[in-house]
């Protein structure tokens, strides 16, 4: 990914990303397939691991065991127009936030499935989780034979913020209050995200 030196994360930054918007494309080579898939984060001092499970009707798990391929977690993003900065003429642009995960693939054992389930269920429906009358082991027996999980071993991150980090202050505050007036959810989400980073809002 091409990254200009100001625009990039920290390997940090780029994992808190990665649990902000964990919702990815897993792309691989030979034949060249893509899966839109979610994710879980494991960190352990150097090491990185994501987890994550695909239906077994997909046949791109077939393909992937051993095999590198390239996870991509994309963030806000919208249209900028040359017109909103205070700096003319300018040229329209496209901002965004995005991190690239390298990383090789194993694809794991059935006895994995009920746990690796569960474990999206505790990150997004936790009070869900203990409530055995909705999701019994019955339930959760029949669905776990109707993935795959895998376990990406982690070997690079690459991390970058496209937000304007790289204009004149007053460049910055002009497309930061723009958006933040927009009504586009687009806007509104990048928006939200150069407050986060304190980029255009006037704060130390």
């Amino acid at each position: 990914m091409y990254t200009p030196k100001k625009l990039a994360l920290t390997e940090s930054q780029s994992w808190d990303f990665v649990e902000a918007f964990p919702f990815a494309q897993m792309i691989s080579a030979d034949p060249l397939q893509c899966t839109h898939i979610p994710m879980i984060l494991h960190r352990r001092d150097s090491v990185a691991v994501l987890h994550t499970h695909m239906a077994k009707a997909n046949p791109h798990h077939r393909e992937l065991d051993g095999k590198e391929v390239l996870v991509i977690f994309a963030g806000p993003h919208t249209y900028i127009s040359g017109q909103w900065y205070e700096s003319k003429p300018a040229v329209p642009t496209w901002n965004y936030a995005a991190v690239h995960v390298y990383a090789k693939v194993e694809v794991l054992p059935p006895s994995f499935n009920k746990a690796f389930s569960r474990e999206i269920l505790a990150a997004y429906e936790p009070h869900f989780t203990a409530q055995e009358d909705i999701y019994d082991e019955a339930y959760m027996d029949k669905l776990d034979t109707a993935i795959v999980s895998m376990k990406l071993h982690v070997t690079s991150v690459e991390g970058k913020f496209k937000l304007g980090q790289h204009k004149h202050v007053n460049d910055q505050k002009a497309i930061y209050q723009t958006l933040s007036n927009s009504e586009r959810l687009d806007d509104l989400q990048l928006a939200a995200l150069m407050r986060e980073w304190n980029i255009g809002t006037g704060e130390a």
